[in-house]
């Protein structure tokens, strides 16, 4: 009888359901999907505070761009007589004695970043506009341009009547060009309730005299030195890269500004 002699078993063969059975994983694989993840959960975090950055913060050059850009903030508001923003009417002495007295530079630079974003906001989250009212006498007026915070209309800067130490620049935004002799220097100027001259900006030219930048939210025509009148325009957006105060000479130019005002 002949002797069979089976073949040896496989012992290379694994049955891939039997226990103990299995793929060294691949390091490399895990790590780069670690990093990855990492990576992206980073970018949601970053791009979260980003965006909370550009919406709380409109009254700044880059998130005012991206929001005007992406139509996330709407244009100066054109309010009417009857229902314009809540607020209060405040005379230049008061501002400078009551409201900002002592105010540091960051205080004010605070307190400007929310006056603006109030302004751009149309007064949406706003405790109530400041109104500002008084007698002036005109010192200066020029015509807005491309490099201005608003790019077209009339600029005038006048000290109050009754208290040198506090003067205005009132800005009259209009559709196009106007002549700055519409409004002659050395004349009062009546700036009445009727304007509804909105505060928007607070500077400190020294220790004790301020200088308020204005703009009238309710449009239309308005009556201003002589008789003449001026049809105001809420303007579609602003260059925030333009200088403050709008009536402050330029670094290149060598004109002094008004007695008191801003250097």
């Amino acid at each position: 009888m002949p002797y069979e002699v089976s073949a040896p078993p496989d012992r290379e063969r694994r049955n891939p359901r039997r226990p103990g059975n299995f793929r060294r994983p691949q390091i490399g694989a895990l790590f780069w999907w670690t990093i990855a993840i990492i990576v992206l959960g980073i970018g949601a975090v970053l791009s979260w505070f980003f965006s909370i950055y550009i919406f709380n913060n409109p009254s700044e050059p880059l998130p005012y761009r991206v929001l005007t850009k992406l139509k996330k903030i709407d244009p100066p508001k054109r309010f009417s007589s009857e229902n314009p923003p809540a607020g209060k009417f405040r005379k230049p002495r008061s501002l400078l004695e009551d409201d900002y007295a002592g105010f540091e530079p960051h205080h004010l630079d605070y307190v400007n970043s929310i006056l603006l974003r109030d302004y751009l906001e149309n007064f949406r989250r706003s405790e109530g506009a400041i109104y500002v009212k008084g007698d002036f006498i005109v010192e200066q007026v020029r015509a807005l341009g491309t490099g201005d915070l608003f790019q077209t209309g009339l600029v005038w800067r006048g000290r109050n009547k009754d208290f040198p130490n506090a003067s205005v620049e009132v800005v009259l935004p209009t559709a196009g060009p106007v002549s700055p002799d519409l409004i002659p220097t050395g004349e009062p100027f009546a700036l009445t309730g009727a304007f509804f001259a909105a505060l928007i900006h607070v500077a400190r030219p020294d220790d004790d005299s301020m200088c308020f930048t204005l703009v009238p939210i309710v449009y239309g025509s308005k009556q201003i030195a002589d008789g003449a009148r001026i049809a105001l325009r809420p303007p579609p957006r602003l260059n925030l890269e333009g200088q403050w105060p709008l009536t402050a000479p330029s670094p290149d130019d060598d004109t002094p500004p008004p007695a008191g005002g801003e250097g």
